[in-house]
């Protein structure tokens, strides 16, 4: 029997759409899960164009914001399988992307896996 996973950030599930950029390629998918860590973003292809430890542009609309999030992130993870996908992590978030993130996780139940 394996230990049950830790995690430093309470998580959450939702879906929305995000955009994210790279240095060359800018692409969409949903966000299935979130903490104010970071979140996995399922895609169609995440192998494709994107590898552990390339940098990323985050952009999303947290339900309940008017203004969309911009956040820089780190690739940390990428899943082949289902749902395919990459785990980001946040990376020096802004004191106001820091507040919505926040706020929109304590306002969710936080996932319990």
């Amino acid at each position: 029997m394996s230990e049950p996973e830790q995690r430093a950030c309470r998580r959450i599930d939702l879906e929305i759409s995000v955009d994210l950029e790279s240095e060359h390629n800018f692409f969409s998918g949903v966000a299935s899960n979130m903490s104010v860590g970071g979140l996995f973003i399922a895609t169609r292809d995440p192998g494709d164009s994107r590898k552990i430890g390339d940098l990323v542009t985050v952009r999303l609309t947290l339900p309940g914001d008017e203004r969309p999030v911009t956040v820089d992130a780190v690739v940390r993870w990428i899943r082949a399988g289902e749902p395919a996908g990459m785990g980001v992590q946040f990376l020096g978030l802004s004191p106001d992307a820091h507040a919505s993130i926040s706020r929109f996780v304590r306002s969710r139940e936080p996932i319990h896996r």
